[in-house]
């Protein structure tokens, strides 16, 4: 088998969204955002666009262990492009696994498989809306990150040579820790939680559309570990944006957080 998913004891979690993904890809940062800057130590995980020393750097991010990690985009510091990190971030837009939130289930994939058919297996083995963390080892993970910070009010996709004025990377056997999160939004069901997850989820029309809507950041590391808690930043190589298309998981262990709610934070 391919794809093992078991059952944990976890019940299913209210996530945390401060500001949105529709504000970053807009290129702004909410006013009430402005002067607020968040302590990692308030969450379990956490992605999407953040920085840990101010907002002309905030790029690609991820949070994991107290630490909030991002590919910096302050192109007058001489960490231009590099992985930044810290014990506190500001952001326009992250979402985030408070605390007290635990898996619900716990999968293994021993055997390549894209990145689609992975996501499939996540949300037809959860059968709800639901968040994934966990390490991963790829055959192939297509990637980008932003190279300017979206504070200036000029949309991503509208401004694509400017935010990306380098072509995507396929990275080759890479070692990573991911996050994502994943939801079919024609399903009826769950109609409230998906337009409560459009703070983390969009169409990206530099990936190729699929079935399932989902969002994906990664850390890519300089050497394989087994375990989360094994990650620090003298492990962290790279923080990107995953596209489905063309990536491709040769292992992967994760922790499943299937979702009730998205809490908005407001300061």
């Amino acid at each position: 088998m391919k794809v093992e998913i078991v059952p944990l004891v976890g019940c299913p979690a209210a996530a945390i969204a401060i500001g949105s993904v529709i504000d970053v890809l807009a290129g702004r940062i909410d006013s009430q955002l402005c002067k607020q800057r968040f302590q990692t130590a308030d969450y379990s995980f956490g992605f999407e666009a953040a920085s840990p020393k101010d907002f002309s750097s905030i790029g690609e991010s991820v949070l994991v262990n107290g630490t909030c990690y991002a590919t910096s985009t302050e192109e007058s510091s001489s960490d231009y492009e590099k992985v930044i990190w810290g014990s506190e971030f500001v952001t326009g837009g992250m979402f985030l696994l408070p605390k007290e939130a635990q898996p619900t289930h716990r999968l293994i994939s021993r055997a390549p498989i894209t990145f689609e058919k992975l996501c499939h297996a996540i949300y037809h083995g959860v059968q709800r809306p639901v968040a994934f963390v966990g390490i991963c080892e790829s055959e192939t993970l297509s990637t980008m990150a932003i190279a300017k910070p979206p504070i200036d009010r000029l949309p991503i996709f509208e401004n694509r040579d400017y935010y990306f004025p380098k072509p995507h990377q396929t990275l080759h056997g890479a070692y990573a820790f991911v996050m994502g999160v994943i939801t079919s939004f024609s399903n009826d069901q769950w109609k409230v939680l998906n337009k409560q997850l459009e703070v983390a989820l969009y169409n990206n029309p530099y990936d190729r559309e699929f079935l399932l809507s989902s969002h994906t950041h990664c850390l890519v590391l300089k050497s394989e570990v087994t375990r989360i808690d094994q990650i620090t930043p003298e492990l962290v190589e790279r923080c990107l944006h995953v596209f489905t298309d063309n990536t491709t998981i040769k292992m992967a262990r994760l922790d499943l957080y299937t979702l009730d709610a998205v809490n908005r934070f407001y300061p």
